[in-house]
């Protein structure tokens, strides 16, 4: 027994004095770097939604209550309001603002149209269009009421002149034809926004879940016949989404990542943002970051 314990004390101490081999690293070269985007403005109140026109781009400045235009990176113009400017929307030459009372020309006084509970506002066959959404829904025009729905209607598309719209809560994609509305397809996750482009619907969904990852989803067909197809995950809470020159980019939580129209890996275009809205304009992306204050290009 004495011997064995003298042998093991031996051994422990000949091992403490042995010098131990390095590690040996492999070394990580990275393939990219992402480059520090400088923002076109900075400074701003919670900027958030905007639209791209012949005059130039035009963004909200919400907690300013202001609408700014921007030609050539430099405010040119500016209107102020006495409420919060929500939404805004370009048809031809005219830009209209959504407030929570109405909907407003951004050059000119009186409303189009006072109504509270206006929720979002688009371009249908060339005429203004708005939704009034609660427990039940509807579209109208200035000629009078589209569609009535029992649902909520979350997000509008127009494709090929027809409109479609999102039911978040049944997972559903609505069309709306002139014969009424009728179920076009059924989401596995929950639909956030819908995007097209030529004959092709684009989706973000977003998993109940935490973190709250989802998918960027394709949808071929036609009228109520649609085929999905996952184009890949997604960054946690993915919204908003565009397609520009084969790829679709779209926004999550803290992030603007981008994926082929034909499906892969995603890839990250621009990190540490929250897109409030976002449009390509002649090649450039511009987005407003609204927890940031600012408001970004990036040419693609």
């Amino acid at each position: 027994m004495k011997l064995f314990s003298a042998t093991l004390l031996f051994s422990v101490l000949t091992a403490c004095n042995q010098e131990s081999e390095p590690f040996d690293f492999e070394n990580h070269e990275f393939e990219r770097e992402l480059e520090t985007i400088q923002p076109v403005l900075e400074g701003l109140l919670w900027p958030s939604d905007m639209t791209i026109s012949s005059g130039g781009l035009t963004f909200i400045e919400r907690d300013a209550l202001t609408v700014h235009q921007v030609i050539d990176n430099v405010v040119q113009d500016s209107w102020e309001w006495v409420e919060t400017p929500l939404q805004l929307l370009t048809i031809e030459d005219n830009t209209w603002v959504r407030t929570e009372s109405g909907i407003y020309p951004l050059d000119g006084d009186g409303a189009l149209v006072e109504a509270e509970g206006i929720t979002d506002m688009f371009n249908l066959n060339g005429m203004l269009h708005w939704v009034s959404s609660g427990e039940a829904s509807q579209v109208e025009n200035e000629t009078g009421i589209v569609l009535d729905s029992d649902s909520p209607i979350d997000s509008t598309v127009v494709m090929d002149n027809t409109l479609f719209v999102l039911d978040r809560a049944g997972k559903k994609l609505m069309r709306v034809s002139e014969d009424g509305t009728t179920e076009a397809f059924r989401f596995g996750d929950e639909p956030r926004r819908l995007f097209s482009d030529g004959d092709t619907l684009y989706a973000t969904t977003r998993s109940a879940r935490w973190p709250y990852g989802g998918w960027i989803v394709k949808l071929e067909g036609s009228e109520d016949s649609w085929a999905e197809t996952r184009l890949s995950d997604s960054p946690p809470e993915a919204e908003r989404l565009l397609v520009h020159d084969g790829f679709v980019y779209w926004s999550s939580k803290q992030s603007i990542t981008r994926v082929s129209t034909d499906g892969g890996t995603y890839e990250m275009v621009v990190p540490n943002t929250t897109v409030g809205a976002m449009h390509v304009q002649e090649d450039t992306l511009w987005w407003t970051d609204s927890k940031g204050g600012r408001l970004f290009a990036l040419p693609l």
